[in-house]
């Protein structure tokens, strides 16, 4: 996702290429948001520093002045989307409008409303926003927070993301697939990893995949939001196997 957001914030004729970006609050495949240090211009009165939306809903992008940190950035971004509804629901000009990539119809409208609906309720206004800590806009770089490795093994129940980049929860040690399956994987690493431990692992966008650890990353207990999105992205099995490990979603 976090490529998805420098590949269209760098096709706006402002930017002129991604210095460095780092993530804020991200739940595949529904959002990312990212704070984006943008490439300096000789004599351009260019702000560096820009909050990218991305996901399963509109792009958007605006100076890091309207958000301090991640949870506000996110609001703001509500504010944004609210004002473009609203334009489209009363029929008047969305000039000063943020512009939003979908046709002016009530019917998207809503969906959006929807979008917006959601992220309030899970993100700023409820208890699950205190899993949004995410990264703070810098007076420095140092505010914001990169992807951490962490250091002891994985446990059932772990967020990890795979060699594919998928972000999942670990459920269970599995056997290793047999040579003809390993000769179909398109990551030749796979098959040289067959006497680690193997996990499977339940994206969160859904569906279940076989990795060997040395693969995996650890990303420490999942957050309620992505154990909530983990579970109504699986199937009835998967989230059983998921409220066995971890609760019951919590919404």
């Amino acid at each position: 996702m976090a490529a998805d957001a420098a590949a269209w914030l760098a096709a706006h004729s402002f930017c002129p290429g991604i210095e460095r970006a780092f993530w804020g609050a991200v739940v595949p495949p529904v959002f990312g948001l990212f704070l984006v240090e943008v490439a300096a211009i000789a004599g351009a009165p260019v702000d560096r520093w820009l909050w990218v939306m991305t996901g399963d809903l509109p792009s958007a992008y605006f100076v890091v002045d309207r958000g301090r940190t991640a949870r506000e950035a996110i609001e703001c971004y509500c504010e944004l989307m609210a004002d473009w509804v609203a334009a489209v629901r009363e029929g008047r000009s969305r000039r000063g409008v943020f512009p939003v990539a979908a046709k002016p119809t009530i019917e998207h409208a809503d969906m959006l409303a929807s979008r917006i609906e959601f992220l309030r309720a899970n993100l700023v206004d409820s208890r699950l926003a205190g899993d949004v800590t995410g990264a703070a806009a810098p007076r420095t770089p140092r505010g914001a927070r990169r992807r951490v490795s962490l250091r002891r093994g994985l446990r059932p129940g772990d967020l990890a993301t795979d060699n594919l980049a998928r972000q999942g929860i670990v459920v269970e040690v599995c056997p290793c697939p047999d040579q003809a399956w390993l000769r179909m994987q398109r990551d030749r690493r796979v098959a040289a990893h067959r006497s680690a431990r193997w996990w499977k692992l339940l994206p969160l966008s859904g569906g279940a995949v076989l990795v060997p650890e040395p693969l995996l990353e650890g990303r420490g207990r999942p957050t309620s939001l992505q154990h909530a999105v983990a579970a109504r992205n699986a199937n009835e099995h998967a989230r059983r196997t998921l409220e066995r490990l971890l609760g019951a979603p919590a919404f």
